[in-house]
């Protein structure tokens, strides 16, 4: 019997909380019987696939899961075509779990949230009423979050696109609202021992989503999508390196492989 569980999910750090409520009674289960159960978050789902891969030959005496999100319907079939995918011993097949299809099929589950993020102009009614999350297809769930959003702040950055200021007027709205409700706090934080700078430091998650969103729209922040094959992970660019064009190095020696393999 394996004394520790490592269980590698698709998804941020900021969520370690969330699971570790949801598995709380496993943990005390695993426990009870000496056992160790580790939640490890991994980023986006090709991540989460080659951290699993990777600890699966690494790590012979732990029983690593692989929790992650299917990006379409399951048949029955799914769990063995990703094995196959990754080139995975038949064994590890029995430690891939499905959650959803899709991260958003959790912004169902809290409709009310949803309306107040979006605010009077939000179409809750265009959203699916199956309150079980898991079996909502990948295409309801686009399709119902694109018309739920079509007279949101959602919706202005095509009518920016478009050059339609009515979407301009609209987002700077939606932003001032934003940030006005964001709690902040004043921090004094050490540069480099040359001295002290101050800072705002965001106090719940929703602020620090207004402040990213407040950044990148005044331009001085910068996401790019990963172009690294299985990823598209969108990751922050930051100043220090303004070359940097993968989110992690795994991704740019994967990319540099499949170069060079089609050089050959």
């Amino acid at each position: 019997m394996a004394k520790e569980i490592h269980l590698y999910y698709e998804g941020h750090k900021l969520l370690k909380e969330g699971f570790s409520r949801f598995f709380e009674k496993l943990r005390k289960r695993a426990y009870d019987r000496r056992c160790y159960l580790r939640l490890i978050p991994a980023g986006s789902g090709s991540a989460a696939c080659d951290r699993f891969g990777v600890a699966v030959r690494a790590n012979k005496n732990v029983w690593n899961i692989l929790l992650t999100d299917s990006e379409g319907p399951d048949t029955g079939g799914l769990s063995e075509s990703l094995r196959l995918k990754y080139g995975w011993d038949k064994h590890s097949q029995d430690s891939i779990f499905w959650m959803v299809e899709m991260m958003e099929s959790w912004l169902h589950a809290d409709k009310d949230k949803l309306e107040e993020f979006y605010g009077q102009r939000f179409r809750r009614n265009a959203l699916k009423a199956n309150p079980r999350v898991e079996e909502i297809s990948k295409a309801d769930l686009e399709n119902g979050l694109k018309a739920a959003t079509k007279e949101t702040l959602a919706d202005s950055w095509d009518r920016i696109a478009a050059g339609d200021r009515r979407g301009e007027e609209l987002l700077e709205r939606k932003l001032a609202a934003g940030l006005a409700r964001a709690p902040f706090h004043l921090t004094a934080v050490r540069d480099n021992g040359s001295g002290f700078q101050m800072r705002y430091q965001p106090a719940t998650l929703r602020a620090a989503l207004w402040q990213r969103m407040a950044g990148e729209v005044a331009g001085l922040l910068r996401c790019l999508r990963c172009p690294a094959p299985r990823c598209g992970h969108w990751f922050l660019k930051g100043d220090s390196r303004s070359d940097r064009m993968f989110c992690s190095k795994t991704c740019k020696v994967r990319a540099f492989r499949k170069q060079r393999k089609g050089l050959v």
